[in-house]
């Protein structure tokens, strides 16, 4: 055994394992084995730490195999030894999302596959699985590939990674595979023994391997698209209307399942806040022991029980295949005591189309990948086009994404969401600060929060511009200052008011990659979804500040789609990881009435005066919010009132940059 070459040799790191042989083209420089605890030492975590079992490194560095990681110090492990990226393919349980996002430093993310047990991932999930390892390795990061044991859904992915592209971490997609699917599967079973553990991955492996020898031979890449969103050609017009469709009470969507219909539920939630939704998918997601019929049940209830509304635009959304005309007067039968527009939406995608994007999609409550192909054919044969004749005031049909957005646009008469201004905020206390038109809260309402050991996250109160980073559909970030767009194009520095914004532009470009982490984590689908608020510190309004970190401290993030505030320690942890700067909590504990009255008077934690505070209920800042102003506020440090910013020459804040002050 001492005498393998090199390239012919790997070492197990577990204790008392002895070197073995592999395949002569192999060259690994180390290797775990199926034993407890496993522990490959790339960066040292300090004290030894027992990861979850029968982990190894596929290739060193770039691809590795584990069981299911059961908690956030899991990760965290995993994130020091280099992972950067975890695929879960376990559809019976998917990885808690605080998982990662309480890494200590971020840097690891977790993308979901779901795989029924015992069976191997699609093979469009396939290639997105190896595109995504691809995709990490290319930018200097390494995959984990997990599911429960570690060796049936784990190791298909390992054995068509190595058929493909054996142990090149960044191979071209235009070389032959580098190995049979047998040879695949021995390699892994001797790195990972046990894995691999039934006929049908087995025979998967083959084909998929089979697959990518038929694309080498046309001279297309070993391995599918990544992007199977995207608009598929047509010779048809992308979006046809007949009738009328605008200011709708009721929208019906017909279509296969991954046709687009939840999706377009969720451009239509963006863009009006009263929209009702109906869907048997979403009710059984709320309620996992609801059947198919209760939930059927569940949506006629909601349709019996709606009444339109003009004044506040309410709409309500039937989100469900509607395949046949007998399907869809059933439900429009429900609306006996009023008299609503209804219109219908059919979604005119192709078959494969819809069966490449519900195999891809994370977890579904009631069709999982593997069922795609049966169950959308099924429906497809039953699929018929809506006609005016049925009842609808008006008909859209849509063929591309593109032009779901411009329908959502046409049916509420907008070319964009509408703007979403920072809601006011009450004062928990009056010291003398608040206004006419301030809000107050009650004294009944002091009382009660004050007498009943509410618990409450606690951060200073900036003195700025209130200021708005969002996206539009075409990911371009949008400013607002209150209730205006500010052009970012140019700076435009006539007024005082204006003048604070003359660095904006600039910023903006230096911290454009920033900005998008926040607005469009990794897989989100929607630009417009998020709205990161924050203060725009460039002008001294009525305090000093001596030692800020940013032109702009960000506080709070909203999610235009559920329409509410992350909670202020989740919105910490996402801004902070992307390299933003958020306002300083002072104190995270019971709110009392002497420790906010304490506190307000405080110094700021950039070098001045504290204007006050804002309380956020809930222990992780996850409730309804109050402020507290200082005694004196807009008084100068005689005592004496202060003309409005606005109204004199504009003077800078101290903002202290790396080298030096700005």
């Amino acid at each position: 055994m001492d005498g393998l070459a090199p390239t012919t040799r790997a070492t197990l790191l577990n204790e008392g394992c002895e070197p073995f042989q592999y395949h002569n083209d192999i060259d690994f420089d180390c290797l775990g084995a199926d034993r407890e605890p496993t522990y490959v030492p790339t960066i040292r975590l300090g004290n030894w730490y027992k990861i979850p079992r029968f982990f190894s490194w596929i290739i060193p560095h770039v691809l590795a195999g584990m069981s299911t990681p059961k908690s956030t110090s899991d990760v965290t492990a995993l994130r020091r030894m280099g992972i950067t990226l975890v695929i879960t393919l376990t559809a019976e349980e998917p990885l808690p999302n605080s998982f990662f996002a309480l890494v200590k430093g971020g840097g690891i993310r977790n993308e979901f596959f779901p795989t029924a047990n015992y069976f191997p991932p699609t093979a469009l999930q396939m290639d997105r699985i190896l595109s995504a390892i691809l995709n990490e390795a290319e930018n200097g990061g390494a995959t984990l590939v997990h599911c429960g044991g570690g060796k049936g859904r784990a190791g298909s992915v390992l054995a068509c990674y190595l058929a493909l592209f054996g142990t090149s971490p960044t191979p071209p997609l235009r070389q032959p595979p580098k190995m049979t699917s047998h040879a695949a599967i021995d390699l892994v079973r001797s790195l990972r023994p046990g894995s691999i553990e039934t006929a049908h991955q087995e025979t998967f492996i083959e084909r998929y391997v089979s697959q990518a020898w038929k694309r080498y031979g046309s001279n297309t890449p070993l391995i599918g698209s990544e992007d199977t969103e995207l608009d598929i050609p047509s010779t048809s017009p992308p979006l046809l209307i007949n009738g009328d469709i605008t200011r709708p009470d009721v929208i019906l969507l017909i279509g296969l399942q991954g046709s687009g219909k939840s999706h377009f539920t969720s451009l239509i939630r963006l863009r009006n806040t009263n929209t009702i939704t109906a869907s048997p998918d979403s009710t059984i997601l709320a309620n996992p022991s609801l059947g198919s019929a209760a939930a059927t049940k569940s949506c006629e209830s909601i349709i019996s029980n709606f009444r339109k509304s003009p004044s506040t635009n309410r709409v309500l959304i039937l989100d469900r295949t509607n395949p046949t005309s007998d399907d869809r007067k059933h439900f429009l039968s429900l609306f006996t005591t009023t008299n609503p527009k209804c219109i219908a939406i059919f979604f005119d995608t192709p078959t494969e189309i819809c069966i490449n994007r519900v195999e891809l999609r994370g977890e579904h409550p009631t069709l999982p990948p593997w069922r795609a192909s049966t169950a959308i054919k099924s429906t497809a044969k039953l699929l018929q086009p809506p006609t005016l004749s049925e009842g609808f005031t008006g008909i859209a049909t849509i063929r591309t994404q593109s032009a779901a957005v411009e329908l959502a646009n046409i049916l509420f008469s907008l070319s964009g969401l509408p703007l979403f201004k920072f809601p006011r905020t009450k004062h928990l206390l009056n010291l003398g600060s608040a206004t006419r038109d301030d809000l107050v809260i009650s004294e009944d309402d002091q009382s009660r929060i004050f007498n009943s050991g509410i618990y409450g996250v606690i951060t200073e109160k900036v003195d700025g511009a209130n200021m708005g980073f969002s996206l539009d559909s075409n990911g371009e970030i949008l400013v607002q200052n209150r209730s205006h767009y500010i052009p970012i194009s140019s700076a435009i520095a006539a007024t005082a008011e204006q003048m604070q914004f003359a660095k904006l532009p600039n910023w903006v470009d230096v911290n454009r990659e920033k900005l998008m982490r926040v607005l469009r984590p990794h897989g989100e689908r929607f630009p417009e979804r998020w709205m990161l608020f924050g203060e725009w510190m460039y002008a001294v309004h009525s305090i000093r500040y001596n030692a800020l970190p940013s032109l702009f401290v960000a506080f709070d993030l909203y999610d235009r789609l559920e329409h509410r505030f992350l909670p202020f320690m989740d919105m910490r942890e996402r801004v902070h990881a992307a390299g933003l700067e958020v306002v300083p909590v002072v104190y995270n504990g019971e709110v009392k009435e002497e420790v906010l009255r304490e506190l307000v008077n405080g110094d700021s934690g950039y070098v001045g005066e504290r204007e006050g505070v804002v309380v956020r209920f809930g222990k992780r800042g996850e409730g309804e919010r109050g402020k507290v102003v200082r005694e004196g506020f807009m008084r100068d440090e005689e005592g004496e009132e202060v003309r409005h910013w606005r109204k004199r020459e504009v003077r800078r804040n101290v903002v202290r940059m790396e080298g030096g002050e700005e």
